[in-house]
């Protein structure tokens, strides 16, 4: 049971603005290094990413940048299997390299949340969420804070091993089966975050810019929708730029959006301030 768990948190939406990394390394299933640091992303600070931390941008003025850890990261990460709970870190990650156009590290990872999906299919009802799987296991941290959730993530590892009776190698392999999902195909789709408010939800941005497209992709991630960007009857809300539009103006998704709506699917319109409102409101119930 050698490995080391990370978490990161970020400034904003983007995944490319980490605020604070952790990172927690285990031999033989003992906690036995831990590292944290802030990191000023050089970026604003979203204050729904502030209400959930609770870090703000005069917190990271004096803290190094992401190029200035990347030693630190390479000493921790550069060889034993990396553990994050989704997939949410991992991007960080690799697009804090890209934002900063250093050659990424070589790492091996293991998603904690796939790992536990396929060990404790029991849990599903509840969610594989770091706060739910801790609870089920006993384990007290406090979340949102980089060090702590990558502890967490940690433990929920260990708990994996010794109920399942695996090793390590043997749980990567069952972890990395392949299985497809469309929702991996397009550029701007994204797993919902297990712990947010609107978690069950699968939402759809129509006839907005691509960088729109992305920052609300990341608000909607967060607060637990899948994003995808294709039309299906899955889909439970659109989002459009606005609502009254002509018919001649409705693009293809809006108008299969309104047909499901007749045919009384689980279908939602809205335009870009109810999306923000309803954002706004998952992100007051769930903190």
């Amino acid at each position: 049971m050698n490995f080391v768990a990370i978490d990161v948190e970020t400034a904003d939406s983007s995944t490319r603005a980490i605020c604070q990394i952790g990172i927690a390394k285990y031999i033989n299933g003992f906690l036995i290094e831990e590292w944290v640091s802030l990191i000023n992303p050089e970026v604003e600070f979203d204050p729904i990413c502030i209400s959930k931390h609770g870090i703000y941008e005069e917190d990271v003025v004096d803290a190094p940048t992401f190029p200035e850890v990347v030693e630190k990261l390479s000493y921790f990460m550069n060889g034993p299997i990396c553990v994050s709970h989704g997939s949410f870190d991992r991007d960080a990650i690799s697009k804090a390299f890209q934002k900063y156009s250093i050659p990424p590290i070589n790492i091996t990872w293991l998603d904690s949340i796939v790992a536990a999906r396929r060990t404790w299919p029991e849990v599903s009802s509840k969610g594989y969420g770091l706060a739910n799987l801790c609870e089920m296991i006993g384990y007290q941290f406090n979340h949102h804070d980089a060090l702590e959730d990558a502890k967490a993530a940690g433990a929920v590892l260990i708990a994996l091993l010794k109920d399942s009776n695996q090793n390590i190698d043997t749980l990567m392999e069952i972890v990395n089966r392949p299985v497809k999902s469309k929702w991996e195909k397009t550029s701007h789709s994204r797993e919902g975050n297990p712990d947010g408010g609107l978690f069950g939800e699968v939402i759809l941005f129509s006839d907005f810019s691509s960088e729109d497209k992305e920052r609300y992709s990341g608000l909607a991630s967060q607060c637990g929708c899948n994003v995808v960007d294709g039309y299906s009857k899955k889909v439970t809300i659109l989002v459009v730029p606005r609502l009254d539009v002509s018919e001649k103006e409705k693009t293809g998704k809006y108008k299969k959006v309104e047909e499901g709506i007749a045919k009384g699917l689980n279908h939602q319109l809205l335009d870009e301030n109810g999306f923000l409102k309803l954002i706004e409101s998952a992100t007051t119930e769930q903190y």
